[in-house]
């Protein structure tokens, strides 16, 4: 008898390894299951992120155009007006109307004859409006609303540039232009609908009416473990989001873990797909390397540099920083979250840049930046400064909150140098110097 329970209990010990071994396989490939399907799902969130962002902003870039009509002859016909306005409906059927408000009161609407109601309306005494339009006008750039439910009906999204014109030699507010965009048109364009059979997509515009977001899509998603993808319009973002309808993981197969012959097959099965779903990944990311940080080349760098270094009467700054301890981002988070990282610092860099300064991703984790007309060397310590505060502030990449610092030097054009190679040495000696105090602070 006591032969008989030795035996089972070491049946049970040999079949709980098995159990064990064939659990922890099964957790390993629902792990790069879901690696993977998330790679492929961000493939397609980016797909289709770029061409909304494309499509809206070549429509809305029309306010932009009629107010520049307007601010160089305020006295513009409106029989000039109305065949500008037609040629770019023509050519942009995603448009529903064009608007042009004097002081704010809306005057001239093309087409005329289905946008009667928001003639005479003031869209500085509407409260769904005016915070966008006060934005439009308070920082001279265009600035997009929506979508909202429109005056005449239908959900448009609105594109308002302020006019400011000269009178006596000073710049007056003369008034708003503004490009309607028809969102239902803009989501058949772009096919939304359509891709919507094996993933849920959802837009989300912050506080379109000024108080309350705006959802298109299955909402519900925001909510859950949803890859998010920002779309960036004039003085305005909107985020994206993607999931499976099925989920991350589908539903595993429970397999027999008492025969050893489903227990290979399962092993054999969990590393194939392991190492193809890896390899798959290596190509995707590779792919991805390409992912523009909207920063300028190397070239254009040197360009914009050797342009705004012509007069020696003009100070200005260089900056060369790169990110600490990158490298284990990339080792334990993978390439992607890297990528992100790259793409995220780049923005929150030329967020805090004024209109002629600029950031280059020369290599790698390293970025060139060009200050353009500072005082001194100690207003270029602020910015370093500003730089690194902004850039420390956790980052969430991928469903990972990252933090990261920096480490940057800079020099003056043209106390410390007047070529780009004397102002890169300086400024990448202190950036070095820079990343050794750091080291020995911790």
């Amino acid at each position: 008898m006591k032969n008989k329970l030795y035996s089972l209990a070491l049946a049970i010990t040999a079949l709980a390894i098995v159990m064990g071994t064939y659990t922890f396989l099964n957790l390993q490939q629902i792990k790069s299951t879901e690696q993977t399907n998330r790679l492929i799902a961000m493939r397609e969130l980016t797909s289709v992120a770029d061409q909304l962002e494309t499509t809206l902003n070549l429509d809305l870039q029309f306010s932009s155009f009629i107010g520049f009509i307007i601010s160089n002859d305020p006295n513009t016909s409106d029989k000039y007006l109305t065949e500008i306005s037609k040629r770019i409906l023509k050519e942009h059927p995603n448009i529903s109307n064009i608007a042009i408000a004097p002081d704010g009161i809306v005057k001239f609407v093309y087409p005329k004859e289905e946008n009667q109601l928001p003639i005479d309306h003031n869209i500085l005494e509407d409260k769904t409006r005016e915070p966008f339009v006060r934005r439009a006008i308070e920082t001279r750039l265009s600035t997009t609303q929506g979508p909202v439910e429109a005056v005449q009906g239908g959900l448009l999204i609105f594109n308002r540039e302020a006019i400011f014109v000269k009178e006596d030699n000073e710049e007056k507010f003369w008034g708003m232009t503004a490009v309607s965009v028809d969102f239902n048109k803009l989501i058949e364009k772009t096919e939304l609908k359509a891709k919507d059979n094996e993933y849920l997509f959802s837009i989300r515009a912050h506080q379109n009416d000024g108080v309350n977001d705006f959802f298109w899509g299955s909402s519900e998603i925001f909510k859950k473990n949803a890859l998010v993808k920002k779309i960036n319009l004039p003085n305005q973002t909107w985020d994206i989001a993607i999931y499976p309808k099925s989920g991350w993981i589908a539903k595993s197969t429970v397999l027999n873990s008492i025969s050893i012959f489903f227990y290979l097959l399962a092993a054999l099965v969990f590393v194939g797909t392991y190492l193809l779903s890896e390899h798959y990944r290596e190509r995707v990311i590779a792919s991805k390397l390409d992912f523009l940080t909207k920063t300028l080349s190397k070239d254009a760098f040197l360009n914009y540099f050797n342009k705004r270094t012509k007069n020696t009467h003009t100070k200005h700054g260089v900056i060369i920083m790169d990110l600490n301890h990158f490298k284990n981002i990339n080792d334990t988070l993978g390439h992607p979250v890297g990528d992100g990282v790259l793409i995220e610092v780049a923005r929150r860099i030329e967020r805090l840049l004024k209109k002629h300064d600029k950031v280059s991703r020369f290599a790698g984790d390293e970025y060139l930046i060009f200050i353009d007309s500072i005082s001194d060397e100690s207003n270029l310590d602020k910015i370093i400064s500003s730089i690194s505060t902004e850039v420390s502030k956790t980052m969430n990449i991928c469903g990972n909150d990252i933090n990261i610092t920096i480490a940057a030097g800079g020099s003056v054009f043209p106390i410390d140098g007047t070529s780009f190679a004397e102002l890169y040495k300086l400024s990448d000696k202190k950036m070095y110097l820079n990343k050794e105090q750091v080291k020995q602070d911790n």
